[in-house]
């Protein structure tokens, strides 16, 4: 993760999908969101997130269980951020 990042790019699949094969493509084993090809000069410019979830239909059929996804999301988020910020102020100093 870039430690001058203003940006964030947050990735999150589809039902059925996976947070590792979603954005990755067998033919050329690359992974589109880390790859540099793709991300080209935003690649030291942006924190790319990825967030995984039981993706399966049956799983999520309530918008209970939508709204329990967004809620853990929103919680990693903010974990992560404060995480990222304590760690820019230390290096700043």
């Amino acid at each position: 993760m870039a430690t001058t990042s203003e940006h964030s790019i947050i990735c999150i699949h589809d039902l059925g999908g996976s947070p590792k094969s979603t954005w990755h493509h067998d033919e050329s084993g690359k992974t589109w969101i880390s790859d540099p090809d793709f991300l080209g000069r935003l690649m030291d410019l942006v924190q790319v997130w990825t967030y995984g979830y039981n993706s399966e239909p049956a799983a999520n059929m309530t918008p209970a269980s939508i709204a329990l996804h967004a809620d853990e999301l929103l919680a990693s988020m903010m974990e992560e951020y404060r995480k990222y910020s304590v760690r820019t102020k230390l290096h700043a100093t």
